[in-house]
């Protein structure tokens, strides 16, 4: 269909050794993503990177991509910080202050189409949520 799937269901601070953990099994094996590149177990999973679901046995098949949207984490770090809500606060007056596609979606924290006031409060929540 060329419709991109999102992963939603992360939590700020997962590594790629949890996603794994959560998803492996005998059959596929979790390969994680950044720009292109595969990230190493300890490294957290943000919004944008892609997790496929490759084959255990021929790694060079691939069963499934998915790209992680994790609201809130607008620069992809895989966690929600002061420099998220600062760019969050930037895109309501200015929209390209945050790149476009998964990273606008993640900005739009209540979902609904408009990055405002409304996304700040919902950021400032989740980040004093993980202090």
């Amino acid at each position: 269909s060329g419709a991109t799937v999102l992963l939603r269901s992360m939590t700020a601070g997962t590594t790629v050794d949890a996603l794994r953990a959560q998803l492996q099994n005998e059959a596929i094996q979790i390969r994680v993503l950044r720009d292109g590149a595969a990230l190493p177990g300890d490294a957290l999973v943000g919004t944008g990177c892609v997790v496929q679901c490759v084959s255990t046995d021929d790694p060079s098949v691939v069963y499934d991509n998915a790209t992680v949207l994790l609201l809130g984490d607008v620069d992809g770090d895989g966690r929600v910080l002061e420099n998220d809500a600062t760019a969050i606060r930037a895109a309501i007056f200015d929209a390209s202050a945050i790149a476009a596609g998964v990273y606008t979606l993640a900005a739009d924290l209540n979902g609904d189409g408009v990055i405002d006031g409304f996304d700040m409060l919902y950021v400032q929540q989740r980040m004093e949520a993980t202090r």
